[in-house]
């Protein structure tokens, strides 16, 4: 006698399966989009930091200029680890791997930090940043 699934069995465990995944996916979205902002968030200090020491090792001013429009910041004068150009580091928040979205800054009433030739912080101030439905605040503290 040969034994197998009856239509019922196969339609419960389907519903279930159905089910299962409708609650993992959406969790499994966010918990990406949780690490993409901790990525970026991470790699923006680090790169504030470089700025900072970019500034004291040259004893003159180094610019960070954050352009919200089009997701965008510039290191001015610093060296592009990815292409060796020299003129300015350009980071496009909005490329992979981090798909964020830089939607406002305000650093002193202006989306420019600038950093002395001591490494010090003409201001400080709040980058907030999306992916998906999560936002983020970072804030950079005044000198």
């Amino acid at each position: 006698m040969q034994r197998a699934f009856t239509l019922i069995e196969l339609v419960l465990v389907m519903a279930t399966l159905g089910i299962a995944a409708a609650i993992a996916v959406p969790r499994f979205a966010e918990g990406s989009h949780t690490r993409r902002l901790d990525a970026f968030e991470q790699r923006l200090l680090a790169d504030i930091e470089h700025a900072r020491r970019l500034a004291q090792a040259r004893s003159a001013s180094v610019m960070m200029v954050f352009d919200p429009i089009n997701d965008t910041y510039v290191i001015t004068g610093a060296r592009n680890p990815v292409t060796g150009e020299s003129s300015s580091y350009m980071v496009q928040t909005g490329d992979s791997p981090y798909r964020i979205d830089l939607q406002t800054v305000d650093l002193g009433g202006d989306a420019v930090l600038i950093h002395d030739g001591y490494g010090t912080r003409d201001s400080g101030g709040t980058i907030t940043i999306a992916s998906g439905d999560l936002t983020r605040t970072i804030t950079i503290d005044a000198p």
